[in-house]
């Protein structure tokens, strides 16, 4: 900035302290070109009295032999939008035969004699870029003539204007309740929301969520995290149905990840980065949004619970952030965004505002205007935290179109200085507007009836490995197509889970006589620690039953696994009422494809009523990383007799288990964290 800069300074310095704050910023937005060029070699210049503007630059910063300057008055341009206006008509301003190059032209303007004091001291250049207008401030400001004038690397449309002050607040508070009321952050006027969900039906069943006394109607689901191989760490999804935002302590063991929606806006945006960027164990859970955490069950202590107050920090936050909306000459891109939010001023006014949040949220049924008067009060007692915040952003802003060069020039020093001379005068008016603006007692309104008094949530979080009191909910009921359950006979406490066994299959494989030396009664956990049910349909019955193997036995369950896998037939040798019968098979395993170890076969049973032998497919599942053993079983159903016509074939059996694998491989992966399901 050159020539009377000095005296700018000194008018802009008796301006209100609003006005100083947005001139300040559009200093930054206006010195985001290049550096300029010399005057050697004589210097080509043009005019255009009627509307006051005339422009010069050295003759060896054009191409071409003879560049001329032409300056017409436009009649029918497009007016400036928001809070920037124009005195008059603008003026187009061309180079025929030849281009500006090399180097800057200066354009000089006049403004009217009628123009008041407030507007001097907001005068702007204005050009139009593309399809809009942009503000520039003036490098230079003669006021005994009336005369201002700025640098350039490029002609189109230019005009003299001026910032207007109280149209700028009006939009500044606009803007900041459309901000608080779409992005997650209030819903004001608002009660019921519809937050954004994931799919449940099968939730992880290692981790147990008490929502007794949690926040009423949130929605929680629990999904192993695939990217964790021992299946410990988990991703806890929680759905806020309000139009109030929660937050949220955090026990050893949970952290918080990322909150959705996204926020379409950078302020919201910085809000909440700033709050990540702190790594505090707490998560803000948004109005109508939704968070997800990641859970680590080795590190839950007994009676893990995460505790939940109204988030009162949050709108607070975003109060202050979307104050800059408006005053800014530019929205600031998400690497300045994320750049400033890790800063340590963003760390000093995230802690300010963060621990007056924290004691609204603990006031004993404070009414709408107790709520207001203590944002107020926080605003007011964190002004010089954010003023230093504002100020960051604002020259980071001023920043993000430059090159490095220009970064690194005089004149980005220069605003950088002035900036940090004049912006924290302009946010400390715009934070005494809040202090008598409606606004907030519309945002009081909504946090006291959306808390209906001020309550301590509270959701319990137990590590359960095995599950052993929810195995039958991994067992298909029957809504399921092809688990049609088989009526319960005798309910056994439920264990079943609805259908009943009249017995439960051995353990093992199909070849569960192949190997000597297994002790399955001290190789799982003893019963009724396991689940089974059977089902009858199309006169196919199967039974699915679930295991668990202890810790200390399931390498030698996966090496039992893989020598029956590798083997070609095996043989078994029924005793007793059984008849001395070979066993034999081609293919260890036909069944679905799974990444545990399987062994799919079918054997040879005696069935009393059916008077002869059977085969009965069978497939055992083993999964090492959770010590998960399954057994499916097909066999033709008791009622079936040698005289019907068209009993089910072995190939039927056969398929009706290969279905029943493959459907349950994915419930298992799903609730129990097995890893059955092969990759894509």
């Amino acid at each position: 900035m050159v020539g009377d800069m000095t005296g700018w300074l000194r008018a802009a310095g008796r301006s209100s302290t609003a006005v100083v704050l947005a001139l300040v910023l559009a200093v930054v937005a206006g010195c985001t070109s290049g550096g300029g060029g010399g005057d050697g070699g004589g210097s080509v210049e043009g005019a255009n009295p009627q509307g006051g503007v005339s422009v010069s630059a050295p003759a060896k910063a054009f191409t071409g032999a003879s560049p001329v300057l032409q300056l017409s008055t436009v009649e029918d341009a497009p007016p400036p939008i928001g809070a920037y206006k124009l005195f008059g008509k603008p003026t187009r301003i061309e180079v025929r035969g030849g281009a500006l190059a090399k180097g800057r032209a200066v354009v000089t303007l006049d403004y009217p004699a009628e123009a008041t004091p407030q507007q001097v001291e907001n005068l702007r250049v204005l050009r139009y870029e593309g399809n809009e207008w942009q503000a520039l401030t003036p490098e230079h400001v003669d006021t005994a003539r009336r005369r201002v004038s700025v640098s350039t690397d490029r002609f189109s449309l230019w005009g003299i204007g001026w910032w207007d002050v109280e149209s700028a607040i009006s939009t500044t508070l606009t803007k900041a309740r459309n901000l608080l009321s779409t992005d997650g952050v209030l819903g004001i006027g608002k009660r019921v929301a519809n937050p954004p969900t994931v799919e449940c039906a099968y939730p992880a069943l290692t981790l147990t969520l008490d929502v007794e006394k949690f926040v009423p109607g949130a929605i929680t689901c629990a999904k192993f995290d695939v990217a964790d191989a021992s299946r410990r760490t988990l991703d806890l999804y929680v759905s806020n149905p309000h139009f109030t935002p929660f937050l949220l302590d955090l026990p050893a063991g949970v952290r918080s990840v990322e909150a959705k929606p996204d926020p379409d806006n950078p302020y919201t945006l910085l809000a909440r980065t700033m709050a990540a960027a702190q790594n505090l164990p707490v998560a803000f859970l948004p109005a109508g949004g939704m968070i997800r955490l990641k859970v680590d069950l080795s590190k839950l202590t007994a009676g893990a619970a995460i505790t939940g107050t109204l988030d009162a920090a949050t709108p607070l936050l975003d109060l202050a952030t979307a104050t800059f909306k408006g005053m800014l000459p530019a929205e600031p891109t998400d690497p300045v965004v994320r750049a400033v939010a890790v800063s340590h001023e963003a760390a000093e006014a995230f802690a300010c505002m963060y621990k007056h949040g924290t004691e609204i949220s603990k006031l004993p049924n404070p009414s709408a205007a107790d709520i207001a008067g203590r944002l107020v009060a926080g605003a007011r007692e964190c002004g010089d935290a954010i003023r230093k915040l504002g100020t960051r952003l604002a020259v980071a802003v001023g920043r993000q179109g430059w090159s490095p060069e220009q970064v690194a020039s005089a004149a980005g020093k220069q605003v950088e200085e002035l900036c940090e001379k004049l912006c924290p005068g302009m946010i400390r008016a715009i934070l005494a507007m809040w202090e008598h603006e409606p606004l907030l007692m519309e945002v009081g309104t909504s946090i006291a009836e959306g808390a209906n008094g001020f309550k301590v949530y509270r959701l319990g979080l137990a590590a359960v490995e095995p599950p052993f009191a929810r195995l039958a909910e991994v067992l298909p009921g029957g809504d399921i197509p092809g688990f049609t359950v088989r009526p319960p006979i005798v309910d056994n406490n439920n264990r079943f889970g609805g259908g009943t066994l009249e017995t439960v299959p051995s353990p093992g494989t199909p070849c569960v006589d192949q190997l000597k030396g297994k002790h399955w009664d001290t190789w799982l956990y003893p019963q009724p620690q396991f689940a089974a049910r059977s089902y009858l349909a199309d006169d196919i019955a199967t039974t699915i039953s679930l295991w668990y193997v202890r810790r200390d036995f399931r390498d030698l369950t996966s090496d039992y696994f893989v020598q029956l896998v590798g083997s070609g037939k095996c043989t078994l040798k029924p005793t007793g009422r059984y008849q001395e019968r070979l066993e034999e098979t081609s293919e260890p395993y036909s069944g679905p494809r799974v990444k545990g170890l399987a062994d799919f076969r079918g054997f040879l049973t005696y069935v009393p009523n059916a008077d002869g032998f059977h085969t009965r497919p069978r497939a055992a599942l083993y999964d090492p990383s959770t010590g998960v053993l399954v057994l499916v079983e097909g066999r033709v159903a008791d009622s079936v007799t040698l005289e019907d016509p068209d009993p089910p074939t072995l190939d039927a059996l056969e398929r009706r288990v290969g279905s029943q694998v493959e459907y349950l491989v994915h419930r298992l992966d799903d609730q129990l964290g097995t890893q059955f399901v092969a990759a894509n």
